[in-house]
């Protein structure tokens, strides 16, 4: 096991050649650890507007949100959850993220999910409102 330098990790020990965690499930069966990342789409009817990001915990996210402890969502409460993908990197979820944001218009919002295969919360849905 190798040793990081002091202002590397703060003295920290690292192992490089383990690839991912694991965590036990069983006795004597360890399976791989994965956490995955979300893209999501809330959206509100009180401000009848969306709210684009992303988390590794989707439900925590939501709960935050309309708890109002998120100061650019708190006007909006409660929110609900429009639409989500999961990815397995935190890296390209904000890369999504960032590709969502950048839609400014209804159809094109449409076009980008079915592209992107994003899950739709309730599947009769589609985005609707005032073209920008």
């Amino acid at each position: 096991m190798a040793r990081a330098s002091d202002w590397q990790s703060g003295g920290h020990r690292f192992e490089p050649d383990i690839l991912h965690k694991t965590r036990k499930r069983g006795v004597n069966n360890h399976l791989p650890f994965f956490m995955g990342y979300y893209t999501y789409i809330f959206y509100s009817d009180k401000a009848s507007r969306y709210y684009y990001g992303q988390t590794n915990d989707l439900k925590k996210r939501l709960k935050r949100h309309n708890a109002g402890q998120v100061r650019s969502t708190k006007h909006g409460t409660p929110w609900t959850l429009f639409a989500w993908k999961e990815i397995q990197t935190r890296k390209e979820s904000m890369r999504l993220e960032k590709m969502l944001k950048n839609v400014h218009s209804t159809t094109k919002l449409n076009t980008f999910l079915a592209r992107h295969k994003f899950h739709l919360a309730d599947s009769s849905q589609e985005v609707t409102g005032p073209e920008k």
